[in-house]
């Protein structure tokens, strides 16, 4: 289903942003501008210009929060949906981004990097998406209308329904927690590797992908391969030695039939996972990122 909207109006009078702490659109107003409710990332223009809007790009400490509010949102915990309705996106890197059911609507995306951006069920009418890299990223049920897709790199792009990782950890009965505004989920796998020449996963351990693939279409691809977590049936079955697994939930990445994750840490209890800090997932080394 594709979300609508109107560029440059937001989507509801809930959806406010950090601009308006209180919530309330004229907060402005004892500044002398007469002001109805504009998205968050646009600026007031003072002096001969006063009252008009101007579209500034957000700075990176915006764009995260903004996306730190829509992952909370689109996991019904809080948070407010993003509203980037309009705004200047050109250049920015969105790789890997959760942008689920946002309002991109007439959004400058021109030559941004949104490989294996999770845009499922996004407003992206008009948007402009010259030049962008569009990698394996995830558009089912997006609204695509009247958008500028010309010289986009649509590489493994992928229009068909598929879980989400929230959903799949759902299904696949996948313990969560709120960790660092983040999520970690705790999963499964066999203890065996291929990757690691049939070595042993040790718990209590960061092991991470030399390489990992953002396509949703391809079942095997690089990267290292969760199941559900500890109170699923195959968790359960004695003939399969099996390991926990804590890794970030926007991090997961669900294919057709199987989840793929960049690095997880194998820990022995359901215990060791809630004693888990952010600093336990940080990267060992920067790993290459292939399509």
């Amino acid at each position: 289903m594709a979300f609508s909207g109107r560029a440059g109006a937001g989507a509801d009078a809930t959806e406010k942003g950090p601009g308006y702490p209180s919530g309330d659109p004229g907060a402005g107003r004892e500044a002398g501008w007469k002001l109805a409710y504009i998205p968050y990332y646009s600026r007031i223009v003072p002096g001969k210009e006063r009252g008009k809007m101007a579209i500034l790009k957000p700075t990176q400490d915006e764009l995260t929060t903004i996306l730190a509010e829509h992952l909370k949102w689109a996991r019904n915990d809080g948070g407010r949906r993003a509203n980037l309705s309009g705004a200047d996106l050109s250049g920015a890197n969105l790789s890997g981004a959760n942008l689920s059911g946002a309002n991109l609507s007439g959004a400058n995306l021109s030559e941004a990097d949104l490989s294996g951006a999770d845009l499922s069920g996004a407003n992206l009418s008009r948007a402009n998406l010259s030049g962008a890299d569009l990698s394996g990223a995830y558009l089912s049920g997006a609204n695509l209308s009247g958008a500028d897709l010309s010289g986009a790199n649509l590489w493994g792009t992928c229009l068909m329904r598929m879980m989400t990782a929230y959903e799949w950890c759902l299904q696949n009965t996948c313990p969560m927690r709120s960790l660092a505004f983040r999520t970690l989920a705790l999963g499964s796998r066999t203890i065996s590797s291929p990757v690691m020449g049939g070595a042993g996963y040790q718990v209590g351990r960061l092991y991470e992908a030399p390489f990992f693939s953002h396509d949703r279409a391809t079942d095997c691809h690089p990267g290292l391969y969760v199941a559900g977590g500890p109170d699923t049936e195959l968790e359960q079955a004695e003939d399969i030695m099996r390991i926990l697994v804590a890794f970030w939930l926007d991090e997961l990445l669900p294919t057709q039939t199987k989840a793929r994750v960049p690095r997880f840490r194998t820990v022995a209890t359901r215990e060791e996972f809630e004693a888990l800090t952010a600093a336990d997932l940080e990267p060992i080394a920067e790993r290459e990122v292939t399509a």
